[in-house]
């Protein structure tokens, strides 16, 4: 039997956008699925980008897998195991901290174990993080820690057609683009190492485990997942998927509420 490394974004591919950013749960579709797959031999990995600590709890609960990518690819895990990593520098969170300090804008400095939230507001003023109260919070708590990712959040941009960057400073801008690699998906902005991606740990998972790049699917729907899908043998796009992953992918699958994870699995790897 050829064996396959299954690589599953999260957001909008396993899970929908129902009680954001903490709930959400895999549906029994997806669930059986995978199990179906990782019974047959074949491997699954989650490979999001959301930090390893921001991940949903159910579906880290109740999701049977073999591994996790997070971070967008600065950490990679099976098991105990860790098979890559690569935490963002301190000086590049220090002039992100220096910028922001004091500000009106949520920053999200997210861990392997922990979630860490400078200037608190909306669904990141939730007692279940741990805040950047003072400086001593920060060099005490968050700069000793491997922190993987950085976010802000403007919530109250949310539905409309604004960006974070018309509502922060060039100064507080700069603090990310000029530091770290970074996405802006409108009301909020991802920032992680140069040199991490999706597609890279993908690629060190696979080599790790002995399964050749031409055994490798990836499923995704966001502009995160583009280098991933393209890395892949077989590329899947979800079909809510944004429309550069539908036009370059291998496979186009249902979308994300329809099961379309289970949907792809059942076509590529069993032909039903």
């Amino acid at each position: 039997m050829d064996r396959y490394i299954i690589f599953l974004d999260i957001d909008g591919t396993l899970v929908g956008g129902a009680d954001f950013p903490f709930g959400g749960s895999v549906s029994e579709g997806n669930k059986s699925a995978i199990k179906k797959a990782r019974e047959s031999g074949h491997y699954v990995f989650l490979n999001t980008g959301r930090s390893y600590a921001w991940i949903q709890p159910k579906v880290m609960e109740e999701l049977e897998f073999d591994g996790v990518i997070s971070g967008v690819g600065t950490q990679a895990v099976m098991g105990d195991k860790i098979l890559y990593e690569h935490p963002i520098e301190k000086q590049a969170l220090e002039k992100i901290y220096r910028a922001f300090e004091g500000s009106e804008h949520s920053v999200l400095f997210g861990a392997p174990g922990n979630i860490y939230v400078l200037n608190p507001s909306g669904f990141l003023n939730n007692p279940k993080l741990t805040f950047i109260r003072s400086g001593e919070d920060f060099y005490e708590k968050c700069l000793k820690d491997k922190i993987q990712k950085v976010e802000i959040f403007e919530t109250e941009l949310l539905g409309t057609e604004r960006s974070v960057g018309e509502v922060v400073t060039a100064e507080q801008l700069a603090s990310m683009t000029e530091n770290l690699c970074t996405y802006c998906h409108g009301w909020y902005m991802e920032g992680f190492p140069e040199g991490c991606s999706k597609a890279k740990a993908m690629r060190i998972t696979a080599e790790k485990l002995g399964i050749p790049p031409k055994r490798t699917i990836a499923v995704g729907d966001s502009v995160n997942d583009a280098d991933m899908l393209a890395a892949a043998g077989i590329a899947v796009a979800m079909g809510n998927a944004v429309p550069q992953l539908k036009d370059s992918a291998d496979f186009v699958t249902l979308e994300c509420e329809q099961d379309g994870v289970a949907y792809a699995i059942e076509q590529l790897l069993f032909n039903q």
